[in-house]
């Protein structure tokens, strides 16, 4: 059988599902959840599982899904999709779009840990860097003679600037820095490695507008445009004639 994991219809959380309450157990009807761990646990019996040949991961763009994704989710997945797939199973993930304004980066991420990624055809793909936005309410503070004091530890510990501050200290902007490059360079190996598609040629990619499908299917990027009904079928001749079947666009 083939399985789908489809990212619209669920609610990923962070921790394990506890229903409290006969209003919680309403709304889990009307809205299932799931945890990471949970999924990644269905996943790992299922990659041992002779009966399983396959899994679908359906990826909608953030607006349509129950969650967004943080890092640490996306390594999760992608994390325990490797593995389903290193027992000779086949993945392959799908997606409407990756939207832009950097909300397909993690989405696009995820999806790569599968042997295939299909596109609809009216769809995009954008890549993009990311940002981090800081408000400062140190000058509104002043104005209404509030003196704000906090104890901090050293100079990197900037939880408190947003009160204490009127602009980025060098310290703040530095560690900010620090950990918008490392997402980068984890985004940009991730997806390098996955496509086999060159780190310059992906941050070239990544200084590019939005993609539209045709173009993203040219660049690599994807390996066929489909819509639903065609992803159902293309798998099903991927369970029977393995990876190498390549489905025409």
């Amino acid at each position: 059988c083939i399985l789908e994991i489809d990212l619209g219809k669920i609610r990923v959380t962070s921790g394990e599902v506890e229903i409290e309450s006969y209003f919680e157990a309403l709304q889990y009807l009307d809205e299932p959840a799931i945890s990471v761990r949970g999924i990644v646990q269905a996943l790992d019996r299922a990659a041992t599982d002779r009966r399983v040949k396959g899994i679908i991961v359906h990826i909608p763009a953030e607006s349509a899904r129950k969650t967004g994704f943080d890092f640490a989710t996306v390594q999760e997945l992608r994390d325990a999709i490797i593995r389903f797939r290193s027992h000779g199973k086949i993945a392959v993930a799908w997606a409407e779009s990756f939207p832009e304004g950097g909300r397909g980066n993690l989405d696009y991420l995820l999806a790569c840990s599968c042997q295939l990624v299909f596109l609809q055809p009216s769809g995009s793909l954008s890549l993009s860097g990311f940002n981090i936005e800081v408000s400062f309410y140190r000058e509104l503070l002043d104005r209404l003679k509030i003196l704000p004091q906090f104890g901090g530890r050293e100079e990197y510990k900037s939880a408190m600037n947003s009160y204490t501050e009127k602009r980025f200290t060098r310290e703040q902007r530095e560690n900010l820095n620090s950990l918008l490059q490392s997402w980068y360079e984890q985004l940009t190996g991730g997806i390098s490695e996955s496509r086999n598609i060159s780190v310059a040629q992906l941050k070239s990619i990544i200084d590019k507008p939005p993609m539209f499908a045709a173009d993203a299917l040219d660049a690599g990027l994807v390996d066929a445009l489909l819509y639903r009904d065609g992803v159902y079928n293309a798998v099903r001749k991927l369970a029977k004639e393995g990876p190498a079947c390549v489905v025409p666009h």
